[in-house]
């Protein structure tokens, strides 16, 4: 499956799956990490099929620049308290929180299993930072290829926001190009957000828009020609060491044509914005699923490890 958006039926609904890696990238420079850390106490319990959760106890609503969480589609509770548990500070104001999900298991809150079978699983970890015991886990043995796919579905929308917690292992070996994909929000050209760095070396989060080749597009002009585009980080110093867990945060924007250069896109680590990008032309189309989705099964590699991401509650909003 190599950088094409490709279709396939998964528990009745139809979901987009994404290419392999990207364009390789070069190193980052060196820092110190900054480890986040759960915001309140509370758990947050499970909506009803397809759609979020309600909100926690212990948690607040509409406290700076998060607000209320609003009803959650598919018969989902009405969630007031999601982002506040999780500590999602740059969520936008007014926007509500259309899935909510602990990872308590693969298909708890409307989300899908795509590799039932593959190397993904449930375990019990008490450091996670939000709904402990449980995380996901996808692992990629060493010498293989093959994965774990889980998303989730919504209503179509050109603006998205996606808060979640993300550990990868140390070490952590990966991809020969030094592009590690983590999370998508499709299926608007095969976009990631990015994790970018040289073996034993400091790794940054990034983005990658994919499908400029197929699509023609000039995706960014840091991107000259229509080709994959790797956006780096141009905030702050975004180290993400392995081996510790880190909030992560990442808006859309879908540009209204494939050149009309009014896209945008922004991540967060652990509170700080690392990037922030606008004038990005991408499809134009709508967004309407969220993946944990790294593509595993696209390539191979030499790698003498096993190799996990870790996955801690998410919560996905949208206008």
């Amino acid at each position: 499956m190599k950088h094409i958006l490709s279709s396939i039926v998964v528990l009745g609904v139809m979901v987009a799956g994404c290419g392999d890696d990207g364009a390789a990238d070069s190193a980052g420079s060196a820092g110190d990490p900054t480890v986040g850390s759960s915001s309140s106490a509370g758990a947050t319990a499970s909506g009803g099929a397809g759609g979020g959760a309600s909100g926690g106890a212990g948690a607040s609503a509409g406290a700076g620049p998060v607000g209320a969480g609003g009803g959650s589609q598919g018969g989902g509770g009405a969630g007031s308290g999601g982002a506040a548990v999780l500590g999602c500070p740059h969520q936008p104001p007014g926007w509500s929180i259309v899935n909510e999900h602990g990872f308590d298991s693969f298909t708890s809150d409307g989300w899908w299993d795509v590799y039932p079978d593959a190397d993904g699983s449930i375990i019990e970890d008490p450091t996670a930072p939000t709904s402990p015991p449980w995380v996901l886990q996808q692992r990629h043995n060493p010498f293989s290829t093959g994965g774990h796919w889980n998303g989730v579905d919504f209503a179509p929308s050109k603006e998205m926001y996606a808060c979640f917690w993300w550990k990868p292992s140390e070490p952590f070996h990966g991809f020969d190009n030094n592009t590690q994909k983590i999370v998508s929000f499709s299926p608007d050209c095969n976009m990631f957000l990015m994790w970018f760095g040289e073996r034993d070396k400091p790794r940054h989060l990034g983005a990658l828009l994919q499908s400029g080749t197929a699509q023609n597009i000039t995706h960014h002009a840091t991107c000259p020609g229509p080709t994959s585009c790797n956006l780096h980080g141009n905030g702050v110093d975004d180290v993400v060491s392995g081996g510790q867990w880190h909030r992560i945060e990442w808006y859309v924007k879908a540009s209204a044509s494939t050149t009309s250069q009014d896209g945008e896109m922004r991540w967060w680590v652990d509170g700080e914005e690392a990037g922030s990008y606008t004038n990005v032309n991408n499809c134009g189309g709508d967004y309407t699923n969220f993946q944990v989705n790294h593509t595993w099964d696209s390539n191979t590699w030499e790698s003498p490890n096993t190799d996990y991401h870790w996955f801690d509650h998410a919560i996905v909003a949208a206008p």
